[in-house]
């Protein structure tokens, strides 16, 4: 009898978590935030942050952005779609046009979607890339007669807002050329008032400079790891991390550009969020609110120095108390047991190239692009007297150079240039595979393999003529400092998944999950429609037959 109830308990334990279908879900999509930052630093943690999430609530310990060129863009749009790339569109944060223009997720030329508050130049902003509805949108779109359905996105990165807002949530960004928050009038005509009084209340665009505090004293243990100080290969030259006197110069073009690299900018972001739900959110009968709180400064931070580096060492612990202190704060604000925290992340990082081979890790190797194109682009000119033949590169994939592919003297003449590429590529110490995209796309490969991560990009115009992959510890970049995540390998891929609510059963989920299952989640937990397009199902162990 005593075993039977002891199965008894642990079944409970495992199927009974949500207590009850919350009228709040808050996502916090920490940019550029792979799992091993978690299991890395968490003995040091001192704040209960991420610990709610780790020990308090339900954790996923395999989740998994299942696609090979993880970044900022479709990271966003997958969680708030359900779906991949090859199906939501947005296959990058940038690619080519076949003049070989470049596009930007984000960037609309229509004039109709100008940025609000922005000068000219800052061009327009929307969804238009974005070829799927999100959660936010079904929200939107069924919603009751008696059911009040809000949802807005909240961040530093327009990318990251408007990947997770979709076509008519409000999105709001930071105005890197004025400071404070701002739109485009694709979501809206004019700002609303509670975001005009908060740019003004922030003194934001008043401030000269920002201090960067240590979160501890630096003899602490939680900055006790090798390499922290190894400023070699960083991208900026100079220590952010410990400074009082970080300018914002108002005589440059983008005077908050290292602003948006310190912790300040998350806390900006963090207290816009609370206003957003103090001055949207009236705690009324059947009304329910999806806020999707974007923080990309840890990004704009890691690409420079790495996660090896004091600044992002510090940076994660700056986290860890700013969203324990913001978690608290909601929670007073609202009923605690009706709000439900998530924790998820666009992608990871790699280690710096040459850190890594300082590790000992012998194939760790930087491959710059552009050397590599013209090594290429020199042996195909020797060989079929066509010039520039690959003209573009991009996150692991080269474009052609339209005028180069018609000079060739006929489709045969183009297969032997594109094989000679292809062998030319794979003779470069570091580069694993390479496809043509008409191969790619035709490759039969093992469900959720690292071919089959590739193939998840696939959409028509929107990805290179050759898909690169490059071996492990391994980066094809334009940039010779700094680091980048945009392989298919664990440290890229490999994401924090978690949630909490006050009376949840803590569990830790070993389950192989994916990034896109979130939007079915949050779709079922406020009792609206998934998205359109999403086709996995909702994430296992999650929710009790009351919220299903």
């Amino acid at each position: 009898m005593k075993k039977l109830i002891a199965l008894l308990f642990m079944w409970n334990a495992v199927s009974a978590t949500i207590p009850q279908n919350p009228s709040v879900v808050i996502v916090f999509v920490i940019d550029q935030f792979p799992f091993y930052y978690l299991t890395r630093h968490q003995n040091n943690f001192k704040y209960t942050g991420f610990s709610r999430f780790i020990d308090k609530g339900v954790f996923y310990t395999n989740a998994l952005q299942a696609h090979g060129i993880p970044e900022t863009s479709p990271g966003h749009a997958s969680l708030s779609t359900g779906v991949l790339p090859v199906s939501h569109g947005v296959a990058s944060n940038r690619w080519f046009d076949a003049d070989g223009k470049t596009i930007n997720f984000s960037h609309d030329p229509d004039e109709k979607t100008a940025v609000i508050s922005a000068p000219p130049e800052a061009g327009g902003r929307s969804p238009l890339h974005l070829d799927v509805d999100t959660v936010s949108d079904q929200m939107g779109m069924h919603q009751a007669t008696k059911h009040i359905c809000k949802s807005f996105s909240v961040g530093i990165k327009d990318t990251a807002t408007i990947a997770t807002a979709g076509q008519k949530t409000p999105a709001f960004w930071f105005n890197n050329f004025q400071g404070g928050f701002t739109s485009s009038y694709h979501y809206m005509r004019e700002l609303p008032r509670w975001v005009k009084q908060f740019n003004e209340r922030s003194g934001i665009r008043q401030l000269k400079k920002v201090a960067w505090p240590l979160c501890f004293d630096r003899d602490d243990a939680a900055y006790d790891y090798p390499f922290i100080d190894n400023y070699q290969y960083a991208g900026y030259p100079f220590k952010l991390a410990g400074r009082e006197d970080i300018e914002i110069d108002r005589g440059k073009s983008d005077p908050y550009d290292l602003y948006i690299k310190t912790p300040a900018a998350n806390q900006l972001v963090l207290d816009f969020a609370q206003a957003c739900i103090k001055n949207v959110y009236k705690k009324r009968k059947h009304e329910k609110l999806l806020l999707w709180v974007c923080l990309s400064p840890l990004d704009l931070a890691g690409h420079r120095y790495g996660p090896d580096s004091l600044e992002i060492i510090d940076f994660i612990h700056h986290l860890d108390r700013q969203l324990d202190h913001c978690m608290t704060k909601i929670e007073r604000m609202l009923d605690s047991n009706n709000v439900a925290f998530v924790l998820a992340a666009d992608h990871g990082i790699q280690p710096m190239q040459e850190i890594s081979k300082l590790r000992g890790i012998a194939q760790a190797r930087r491959i710059m692009a552009n050397d590599l194109m013209q090594r290429i682009n020199t042996q195909i000119e020797e060989t079929y007297r066509v010039p520039n033949f690959l003209a573009k590169f991009e996150s692991t994939y080269f474009m052609y150079n339209k005028d180069a592919v018609a000079a060739l003297e006929s489709n045969d003449q183009l297969d032997d240039a594109e094989n000679l590429t292809k062998e030319l590529l794979l003779n470069e110490p570091g580069i694993k595979s390479v496809w043509a995209y008409h191969e790619l796309k035709a490759l039969q490969c093992e469900p959720n393999s690292h071919e089959q991560f590739y193939k998840n990009h696939l959409f028509s115009g929107r990805l290179g003529d050759l898909i690169v992959q490059p071996k492990p510890y391994c980066l094809i970049t334009n940039y010779p400092t700094g680091c980048s995540h945009n392989t298919p390998y664990k440290y890229d891929t490999q994401i924090p998944l978690a949630f909490y609510q006050k009376g949840i059963t803590p569990q830790h989920i070993k389950t192989r999950v994916f990034a896109a299952q979130l939007a079915p989640t949050i779709a079922q937990m406020l009792n609206t429609p998934a998205p359109s397009a999403a086709l996995l199902d909702p994430l296992p162990h999650l929710l009790t037959d009351e919220s299903k």
